[in-house]
């Protein structure tokens, strides 16, 4: 995997994958670094999120990613640099519990890891991507209800707009569930 280079004027990212070169916007190069990161393929997707995380106006759901792939990958320390980055100007710890909250599902304490997440859901809908990493946890956890309406909140606060509808998108239609309100399924290749 070459690295990935923000093209400026189109906001466009061009990496490999396999010999294969593509170019994406932001919302599908999230959802490329998204599997990835589902396939157990982290250090590609923390490549792409990396970079992603760059981008200064789509808010910490690249950094928050990013951050995830670092705990999955027992780099803790930089997990939490990555979510003090992504959330310096909040008055509450939100770093320190999502953080938390990653260590614990990488421990295996996942429904330490659901309580902590559920929170910051709840207190930040500002953020899709929080709403997209519950639903994981969930799923993992067996509560697939639970599960499917977290992806679906993801969709519906992002709208898009970020990956995070996509990549939600992609797990409710693998569940036999989604019901894509906007069309096709816009993440198949």
């Amino acid at each position: 995997m070459s690295d990935l280079q923000p093209n400026q004027s189109t906001q466009c990212y061009t990496f490999e994958v396999r010999d294969k070169k593509l170019t994406l916007d932001f919302p599908r190069a999230f959802a490329l670094g998204d599997a990835l990161f589902e396939a157990g393929r982290l250090h590609e997707a923390r490549h792409i999120f990396e970079t992603l995380a760059k981008t200064t106006d789509r808010g910490p759901r690249a950094k928050i990613m990013l951050a995830q792939c670092e705990a999955s990958l027992e780099h803790f320390a930089a997990c939490s640099e990555i979510l003090e980055a992504a959330f310096s100007g909040e008055s509450k710890p939100v770093a320190e519990e999502l953080h938390t909250a990653f260590v614990f599902h990488k421990v295996g304490f996942r429904d330490d890891a659901i309580r902590a997440t559920s929170k910051l859901a709840i207190k930040f809908e500002g953020v899709p991507t929080l709403c997209l990493v519950l639903g994981d946890l969930f799923a993992e956890n067996g509560n697939l209800e639970k599960a499917k309406k977290c992806w679906k909140l993801a969709v519906k606060r992002d709208l898009l707009r970020g990956g995070v509808a996509i990549s939600a998108n992609r797990r409710l239609k693998a569940k036999g569930t989604a019901k894509d309100s906007f069309g096709k399924n816009r993440h198949e290749k």
